[in-house]
């Protein structure tokens, strides 16, 4: 049973990705406008018919639509992504340069939402009714229904407009510190872009793990078990809270997040250029 549910999940996925991989190439095929056109931008009204072709002939857009598919799915399986049209550097070189500090901000806020998003949705539901749960609910609501984007400009006005606090962008100073004065550095200039998507996904997992809980405290188990006279706060870690634990994983949420956020976008500015 177990193998089965495996191999079905592992086909859903690479059925998925598949899908993904054929969508976005026939996307940018059936829509107006001309590639080489789009990547000389003003340039092209002064260029040569041969040029043009040229430059078709150079990116393989000369080739039928097949060809064009198979060699995009065979480059993309094998980690040739090109050259960024940008910096003129292999794809590959850029997104290195900057995988380990989108894990350090990313992987910082996926940890700390987490974290204090399933406590607080534990503690919510656990005395439901209560002060806490009154206030967490309504502030989870109100961070939820933020545009992050509008949150992290926000927090840029407050904490580096009016106070000074924080520096507004860049991964660190640049000048030269090392041993702990460069990772207090590089932890003031995180605390904004990571503050930002704590903030922006710390309510939306508070109201799930709240709703989960709610949902498990009032399955039979939990009430035998309270029945039986087993202490309250054995029930609710032992019994309620690991049944009601939800498997969805923040990180792919809070990356989709990071994308958008400004602070994000400062963060990696240093990284890009």
């Amino acid at each position: 049973m177990g193998r089965k549910y495996l191999a079905r999940k592992t086909l859903h996925a690479l059925a998925t990705l598949a899908f993904v991989l054929a969508f976005n190439f026939f996307l940018f095929r059936v829509m107006p406008g001309d590639p080489v056109r789009l990547l000389a931008r003003g340039a092209a009204t002064h260029m040569t018919p041969q040029r043009i072709a040229e430059i078709e002939h150079e990116q393989g857009l000369d080739r039928p639509l097949p060809q064009q598919f198979v060699v995009y799915a065979k480059n993309t399986l094998t980690g040739q992504f090109g050259i960024s049209f940008v910096t003129n550097e292999s794809v590959t070189s850029v997104i290195g340069r900057a995988i380990w500090p989108t894990v350090l901000l990313v992987g910082s806020a996926t940890l700390i939402s987490t974290f204090f998003g399933l406590w607080a949705g534990i503690k919510g539901a656990w005395g439901r009714g209560s002060l806490f749960d009154t206030t967490s609910l309504f502030g989870s609501l109100v961070l939820y229904s933020a545009p992050e984007g509008w949150l992290g400009m926000i927090l840029l006005i407050i904490f580096v407009g009016t106070f000074h606090w924080f520096p507004a962008g860049q991964m660190s100073s640049n000048t030269g510190q090392t041993g702990i004065a460069n990772v207090l550095d590089v932890l003031s200039h995180l605390f904004l872009p990571c503050m930002t998507l704590v903030l922006g996904y710390i309510g939306e997992y508070t109201i799930i793990m709240r709703s989960s809980l709610l949902e498990v405290m009032g399955e039979d188990f939990v009430m035998t078990a309270r029945a039986k006279g087993v202490p309250d706060r054995l029930v609710r870690r032992s019994h309620a809270v690991p049944n009601a634990l939800p498997l969805r994983s923040a990180a792919p949420a809070c990356a989709s997040c990071a994308t958008v956020t400004d602070s994000w976008r400062r963060w990696m500015a240093s990284t890009i250029t």
